[in-house]
């Protein structure tokens, strides 16, 4: 698979297909980080395996103009795929050299964000590779996390999530890490009118991620990366996750999987009403 990696993304940087290319690098003490590289000859040090956990769609310019090649996952993809049909990107700009993940491990342990995957391989891609005997899935992900805050009574959930709001500290880790957080200006750092509060309190932090669900709701592909970036250990996928299944189950949207879909907001259909009103339209 790495082979195939680095002479792919060194062929599309050789002949002009591309002016960048991002993908993953091994540092000299066995981490791996996120890559830009711009000459093909660069491509050799392209990696791909356990610890390439990053949503590397976090690391495009959604405003630039250059063209981009892009070594992407299923979640990675599944964020491009969302971000073409809120119009934030064009196909035309990236070339998606997808990978079929194995699934990724740290410490020999699968990564969280592995078990609850709903697709292994980019919904959208120009090239795929694969390591031998793993083939493109989609399956319904597992529901434990979210069945395991639905059993407790309404009270005991909102104690649950106030309880870890409180450890928040308010690095904006998980906001500036999520490829679908690309607001200009985000409404934490708005003063006229002064949405939230900028301290560090138990009613502003409540706030601040109850915000940030409503504006992922229908918008967030799980890829785990609030989850994975938060220094304190806040549980923030599972909120998401929440709200995910529960735009799935009324609307029957799935974001980033489908190319030609509307964003679930945007769109209204007449049998939907009894959804949005119970008590029927007045």
């Amino acid at each position: 698979m790495i082979d195939s990696i680095r002479e792919t993304a060194g062929r599309w940087l050789g002949d002009g297909t591309i002016d960048a290319f991002v993908g993953f690098r091994r540092r000299e003490d066995g981490s791996v980080v996120p890559t830009r590289i711009r000459k093909a000859a660069d491509a050799r040090r392209l990696v791909f395996g356990d610890g390439c956990v990053h949503n590397l769609m976090s690391y495009v310019d959604l405003g630039g103009e250059e063209k981009i090649g892009l070594l992407l996952k299923g979640c990675d993809g599944r964020a491009l795929v969302q971000l073409m049909i809120e119009g934030e990107i064009e196909r035309e700009r990236v070339k998606v050299l997808g990978v079929v993940c194995p699934g990724l491990s740290s410490d020999g342990v699968l990564e969280p964000k592995c078990e609850a995957c709903r697709v292994n391989a980019p919904p959208v891609y120009d090239e795929l590779v694969a390591t031998d005997g793993v083939e493109p899935w989609e399956r319904e992900p597992s529901l434990d996390d979210v069945a395991a805050i639905e059993s407790k009574p309404h009270p005991d959930r909102a104690a649950h999530f106030a309880s870890e709001f409180d450890r928040c500290v308010r690095c904006y880790a998980c906001r500036d890490v999520c490829p679908l957080c690309y607001c200009e200006e985000c409404v934490t750092e708005k003063a006229r009118p002064q949405w939230v509060e900028e301290t560090i309190k138990p009613s502003s932090n409540f706030y601040w991620h109850l915000i940030r669900a409503y504006h992922l709701a229908g918008r967030c592909v799980e890829c785990g990366e609030c989850d994975r970036s938060c220094p304190v250990g806040v549980p923030l996928k599972v909120l998401n996750r929440k709200m995910a299944r529960e735009v799935e189950s009324m609307f029957g949207y799935v974001p980033g999987v489908d190319p030609e879909a509307t964003p679930v907001l945007l769109e209204f259909k007449e049998d939907e009403e009894h959804l949005l009103c119970p008590g029927g339209v007045t």
